[in-house]
């Protein structure tokens, strides 16, 4: 089964704020995103793959 990671950042004030989740389904990972764009992040969604993480 394929799992999806996503991964957001953003700068506030000089400060670095991270966020990382790990999803089951490609919907649930676009949910996610959305839901973390509407507060500010920049989001990049990867799936796991044998040779390592690969954007979607």
């Amino acid at each position: 089964m394929k799992k999806y990671h996503v991964s957001a950042h953003k700068t506030s004030t000089g400060a670095y704020f991270g966020a990382s989740r790990y999803c089951d389904t490609i919907e649930e990972a676009q949910a996610e995103q959305k839901d973390l764009i509407s507060r500010g992040y920049t989001v990049e969604i990867y799936e796991e793959s044998p040779e390592g993480l690969k954007k979607v």
